[in-house]
């Protein structure tokens, strides 16, 4: 069963309380040396910080306060782990999750794409007898279908059934154009997809599927797309450390946080300023791997994208891809991790302002 994680406190607090609204059972468990120990129960109450769980089948006292506790709602296949609990008069207190772990009922692979991936999708379509073409950024794709976020006031009039005949598929010209259909067009608001704050709440995420049956030479520009974008999520195939998934920074982020909310906030929009690295064209590459610091660089990218160690060191030397590797092979605490990133943030700064970086989208038009 592939489950993928939330770390959405919202979302998080919504399907907790849904279980407690309709007073769904849970399975608690905790695992040590001597076996797997399973209690039965249900949340009886969310409050701000924690939850309040009565168990009708297991005692209290078999629960060991060295291990951390399971809990699983088979209801809505979603599953919590925390460290620490406490018990009062026979109801158990568990900190609100920082990470929530649910079933993916997807059959099929879908890849997500961040603003500094800035993929477009380029299509046409008809609003009453008006054609249009029209491209906006990609967020997400598989071989069944497609996603792109686009600004409100531009698809007010979009609806679900609608068709869409897609010209452009990531950076790809389609040889043949794929006729699709709108699923579903929802409010979207990431921060990390669109840097602008102006932006958020202004913005609307449309989900289309594709039409059954692609020929075999459109499935395969699509399949391309995805494969490249699965080669960069693998990372650099090498001993040691490589980066991290998203889901992996997202974990360590809300770690940070439940200790040091401040820390958690600065880590991550560091991580999201250094991303743009990946618009380094080879010339600007050059100058940043002879003039950084590259023993702050390691520290500073602990905590970063397979995809962005994969773009940084796939046009270095070997001696400077394995030397590089083997220092960011080390571990750093939070702090050090913190300071790393601000001292890169600011050698980026200064290349921005004088002109020999140009990290956008665009750069490698001008410089390649």
């Amino acid at each position: 069963m592939k489950m993928w994680s939330c770390f959405d406190t919202l979302s998080i607090r919504e399907r907790i309380q849904k279980t407690v609204d309709d007073s769904l059972m849970w399975t608690f468990w905790q695992s040590e040396v001597k076996g797997k120990y399973k209690f039965v129960g249900r949340i009886v109450e969310l409050e701000e910080d924690k939850l309040s769980i009565s168990l009708s089948v297991g005692s209290l006292e078999n629960l060991f306060k060295g291990e951390a506790i399971y809990g699983h709602c088979d209801k809505l296949d979603i599953v919590f782990k925390r460290e620490k609990f406490d018990i009062k008069d026979d109801i158990l207190f568990v900190p609100l999750p920082n990470e929530l772990k649910i079933k993916d009922s997807r059959i099929i692979e879908r890849l997500y794409y961040k603003y500094q991936d800035y993929k477009a999708t380029t299509f046409n379509c008809y609003l009453g007898e008006k054609h249009l073409t029209l491209s906006y950024i990609m967020s997400d794709l598989s071989t069944k279908g497609i996603s792109f976020v686009a600004p409100k006031k531009e698809v007010l009039d979009f609806k679900p059934g609608m068709e869409i005949s897609i010209t452009h598929v990531s950076d790809q010209q389609l040889e043949e154009n794929i006729q699709a259909k709108i699923m579903y067009l929802a409010p979207f608001g990431e921060e990390q997809f669109f840097k602008s704050e102006s932006e958020l709440g202004k913005l609307m995420k449309i989900g289309a599927q594709f039409d059954e049956g692609l020929d075999e030479i459109t499935f395969k520009t699509v399949s391309s797309v995805i494969e490249i974008k699965q080669t960069k999520m693998a990372g650099l195939d090498v001993p040691g450390f490589n980066g991290l998934k998203q889901e992996e920074i997202d974990r360590k982020i809300a770690f940070i946080s439940e200790a040091d909310p401040k820390l958690g906030v600065s880590i991550a929009d560091n991580i999201e300023e250094i991303e743009r690295l990946r618009f380094l064209t080879p010339k600007m590459k050059q100058i940043f791997w002879t003039e950084v610091d590259r023993n702050v660089l390691s520290q500073a990218l602990r905590i970063s994208s397979k995809e962005l160690l994969y773009d940084l060191l796939s046009d270095v030397s070997e001696n400077v891809r394995m030397d590089f590797l083997e220092s960011l092979d080390k571990q750093f605490p939070a702090g050090a991790i913190e300071k790393a990133q601000t001292l890169i943030i600011k050698f980026i700064h200064e290349k921005e302002r004088a002109g020999e970086f140009v990290l956008s989208p665009d750069s490698f038009i001008q410089y390649v």
